[in-house]
């Protein structure tokens, strides 16, 4: 049966196991002292990992303390200041900055003479600064050390840093300021409150008088609408920002008598005119000059700026209204004309009223009535006429004929070539004739009438 195939297979089987069984011994063999290598190189490198870390460690708190330490040496140069903000920015900005460090320090030199030219620049400049405050200075003189690069004050006692100098100059000037503004104050109240008051009062009365009279000259010369416009003189509002708008907010006050006012009001007064002064100087210092205080007293006291003259329409059945720029956008070109045209007639009206009564009451207008109908046009003539008015005007169409005009000359400009001429017609109120001298004017020319320039 051994030597049957069947056993011969099995005995070769047998044969070729005990073969792997010995070469897997002998690997497992090999295997285990591979991992015994392993194992002894594994421990090998923990300890210099462990070691690494340590150094690592230290390494990084060095790194700290050098970060830590060239941050408060960049941060106390101004002039270092971009680098420290580009260190805070990463590694790669640390690095730049050691770079350009590194350069810096390379060019040792050359910075020491930039140095030394700054050094001299700043004496130069702390001089010139010195010479021109040598007047506000007074008696406390800079005293400058080269070696320490400060500077110091000297006056009559010990030398002061400026600091120390600031503050007993601040403590000065506000007693000085305490003491302006109570001079301030009576010179406010004894002499606006007192002596100049009645003379603003008087002058303000007579400019509302004066209103009255245009207005009541307004009245008389209705549009053809039957609008009437009439001028108001209106104080400016009291926080519009305005010159004078910190005066005219108390303008009840200037008007009462002195003698019952109370502190408060007196204190108020004074306040909105030195609050007046103040930015006449401020504006007049931003423009390059600079105003005495009288001199900005003067424009503080001009009422002219307290007040803005409004123009106001009346017309039947409606209430008055204030002609702003919305409502006078809405007019036709005739009434805009008339609306701007009537009042400063009027008021010139009334301040040739205060001239000689021999004073010429000349007026002159240029595109006379342009866009104007003939019916408001009569009316605006007949307006002029009633003020006695000796005008000039100008037009393309308008002729000094009509029932309004007592008299009146036309002269029509004609031109030929480069001749130029002009033809006087003459309304003496029922009829217009051409003066005599059209012939010698159409001789001159060669021509016969031609049209109205």
């Amino acid at each position: 049966m051994l030597d049957s195939p069947e056993g011969r297979e099995k005995r070769e089987r047998y044969r070729q196991l005990q073969s792997e069984d010995g070469r897997l011994q002998a690997e497992q063999v090999e295997v285990a002292g591979r991992v015994g290598g392993l194992q002894q190189r594994e421990g090998t490198l923990t300890a210099a990992l462990a070691g690494q870390k340590e150094s690592l460690e230290r390494g990084e708190v060095a790194e700290a303390a050098a970060r830590a330490s060239l941050e408060t040496q960049l941060g106390a140069y101004p002039s270092l200041a971009p680098y420290l903000q580009a260190f805070g920015s990463g590694a790669s900005g640390a690095a730049d900055v050691a770079a350009a460090l590194l350069l810096r320090r390379a060019d040792d030199e050359q910075q020491g003479r930039r140095i030394e030219a700054d050094e001299r620049a700043a004496a130069r400049a702390l001089d010139q600064t010195e010479f021109g405050c040598r007047e506000v200075l007074g008696d406390y003189g800079p005293e400058y050390s080269p070696d320490l690069g400060l500077v110091r004050f000297v006056a009559a006692g010990p030398s002061q840093w400026p600091a120390q100098l600031r503050q007993e100059l601040e403590v000065r000037l506000l007693a000085q300021e305490q003491l302006l503004a109570a001079s301030e104050r009576e010179l406010y109240e004894d002499f606006i409150l007192h002596q100049m008051r009645e003379s603003i009062h008087g002058r303000i009365r007579d400019a509302e008088a004066w209103l009255d009279s245009v207005n009541s000259d307004l009245q008389e010369a209705p549009l053809g609408s039957g609008e009437v416009l009439q001028l108001r003189w209106a104080p400016l509002a009291p926080h519009s920002g305005a010159p004078g708008a910190s005066i005219a907010a108390h303008l009840g006050l200037l008007r009462t008598d002195p003698g019952l006012l109370q502190p408060d009001d007196r204190d108020t007064l004074a306040g909105a005119f030195r609050a007046e002064v103040e930015r006449v100087r401020r504006e007049d210092r931003r423009d390059g000059s600079d105003l005495s205080f009288v001199e900005a007293l003067e424009q503080a006291l001009d009422y002219r700026a307290w007040f803005r003259f409004e123009i106001i329409s009346r017309s039947p059945g409606q209430r008055p209204v204030v002609v702003d720029d919305r409502r006078f956008s809405t007019r036709s070109g005739a009434e805009k004309s008339l609306a701007l045209m009537l009042p400063l007639v009027a008021a010139a009206a009334a301040r040739y009223d205060a001239a000689r009564v021999d004073a010429p009451r000349l007026i002159a207008f240029d595109e006379a009535f342009a866009g104007v109908d003939p019916q408001n046009v009569a009316e605006a003539l007949r307006f002029l006429c009633r003020f006695g008015f000796c005008w000039i005007m100008a037009s393309e169409r308008l002729w000094g004929v009509g029932p309004a005009l007592p008299a009146a000359a036309t002269y029509e400009l004609i031109r030929t070539g480069n001749v130029a001429a002009a033809l006087p017609f003459f309304w003496d109120g029922t009829a217009q004739r051409l003066h005599d001298v059209a012939e010698s004017v159409a001789a001159a020319t060669g021509e016969a009438r031609g049209d109205r320039a």
